[in-house]
């Protein structure tokens, strides 16, 4: 393995968002003073792709344990796990705070 980080099987800062985004799959989007989130439900994988901006952490089962690993500061962005708790009060522990979209 390089010296790249894996993060929950692919490769953190090197892979692309999920091409399911562009298929009419659901999104939901999430504006935060650290960048945009994003869930993406990526086909190939049959998961949702967690990424912020336009980098990706890992896959989850569903779009709600993408969102509680944001909220309880798990998500694999520095950016994000590393803020004291009393800044994350932008991050919901659900999806209420992120709009859903279709592609």
């Amino acid at each position: 393995m390089n010296a790249q980080k894996r993060y929950r099987g692919f490769v953190k800062n090197n892979e692309s968002r999920p091409e399911g985004r562009r298929k009419g799959f659901v999104m939901w989007i999430h504006e935060t003073s650290v960048g945009t989130l994003s869930i993406t439900y990526d086909p190939k994988v049959k998961k949702n792709a967690l990424c912020l901006n336009d980098d990706c952490s890992g896959y989850y089962s569903s779009p709600e344990a993408a969102a509680d690993d944001v909220y309880t500061q798990h998500s694999g962005f520095e950016e994000i796990d590393n803020l004291p708790f009393d800044e994350i009060d932008e991050f919901s522990d659900n999806l209420g705070c992120w709009e859903k979209r279709k592609d």
